[in-house]
């Protein structure tokens, strides 16, 4: 009789259906084996009632699969479900772009004229940067690098600051272009989804699987524009960082003052301040290579009581790099402790390294506003 594992696997036909193509076969032949040999059982049937089946495999079975996918099982469960999140992410970025403006469409060319701003300069150039790169991998038969390319890209790039900046500054025919290629690029990964997606947006009239693959166009790529994108994200990091560090409520205006008008309307949006000509007597100095502002948070927090907390925090963090670092100093450590063990201990040294320098450095910030 087969010795099953007590790991239980949940298997949903929509999480299937969202894994990459690539992987599915193997996936799916390893199940029929297992059921074949008897090393796969049912626990709970599939209802009809949005309930996925839960199977058991046995011991054997599990090995097979970690040794397919070099890693545990149970992690595989996992990015399947985050197929299934990313696929969703996709859908949502399509349904955003076919709602933002009546004339939106689907198009394959794009001009210089086209592109009216810092990001759509930004976003153009790194889809350009990415088509390449991804083209460079499939043709090397380098599927998961190609994959998690396309997937940040996707998610990092467009939806998390493009999409952001897209509903202050429109601009169809960027977004139209974009769109299309994303979906020309993800359709081997997620072919269903993609052309569903496409039949949508373009009304039936062509099928995707048909087009043309995307070519890199080499002189729509504007490294000025990347690198100036790249500040002004640092910007808006730093001062969402220092709401967060300070505790200022995520609604809550900051006044700011700045003399550089460009870019002005992003930053209020994404960051949640208001920008105005006013200088402070005392503010908070944010600055990169290209953009500089002040934050007034004077009247916003207890700036006494966030000294003390900070300093606490601050405290806490030398104890546990102190610790990690004599950890890591000990030989003993180093020649008995697995390969896995010894790099999460230098990346926990590293994370508390980094909050310890920003901590400090919230800390001397309120220090000047005394």
């Amino acid at each position: 009789m087969a010795d099953f594992a007590a790991a239980r696997v949940v298997v949903d036909k929509k999480m299937l259906l969202c894994a990459p193509v690539t992987e599915m076969p193997r996936f799916l032949e390893l199940l029929g084996r297992a059921w074949r040999l008897g090393e796969l059982r049912v626990l709970r049937e599939n209802t009809g009632k949005r309930r996925p089946q839960e199977i058991q495999l046995s011991t054997k079975a599990v090995s097979k699969l970690e040794q397919m996918y070099e890693q545990d099982f149970r992690l595989y469960e996992q990015k399947i479900a985050g197929f299934r999140n990313f696929v969703t992410k996709l859908w949502n970025i399509a349904r955003y772009a076919n709602q933002s403006s009546e004339d939106f469409k689907l198009i394959d060319k794009i001009k210089k004229s086209d592109i009216k701003s810092l990001a759509d300069s930004w976003i153009i150039s790194e889809l350009e940067n990415t088509k390449k790169i991804v083209s460079e991998l499939l043709d090397k038969k380098d599927i998961s690098p190609a994959q998690e390319t396309l997937r940040i890209f996707t998610w990092d790039k467009l939806a998390d600051w493009y999409l952001e900046i897209h509903k202050v500054e429109k601009n169809s025919e960027v977004l139209g272009y974009v769109m299309g290629e994303i979906l020309k690029l993800w359709h081997p990964f997620t072919p269903f989804v993609t052309e569903k997606i496409w039949d949508i947006l373009k009304n039936n009239e062509s099928l995707l699987m048909v087009a043309k693959w995307p070519e890199t166009k080499k002189e729509m790529i504007n490294k000025k524009a990347i690198e100036k994108f790249s500040d002004l994200q640092n910007i808006i990091i730093q001062i969402r960082n220092r709401r967060s560090g300070y505790h200022i409520k995520p609604k809550q205006i900051i006044e700011a003052f700045s003399t550089e008008k460009e870019s002005q309307t992003i930053i209020e949006r994404l960051a949640n301040v208001k920008i105005n000509d006013s200088k402070f007597e005392k503010g908070i100095k944010i600055s990169g290579k290209f953009f500089r502002l002040e934050l007034d948070i004077a009247d916003l927090v207890d700036i006494q009581k966030e000294i003390l907390i900070l300093q606490k925090e601050i405290k806490e963090l030398e104890i546990l790099t102190v610790k990690n670092e004599k950890l890591l100093k000990n030989r003993g450590f180093f020649e008995k402790a697995p390969k896995e063990i010894i790099e999460t201990v230098q990346e926990r040294l590293k994370d508390y390294q980094n909050s310890l320098k920003n901590k400090k450095q919230l800390e001397k910030e309120l220090q000047s506003l005394k």
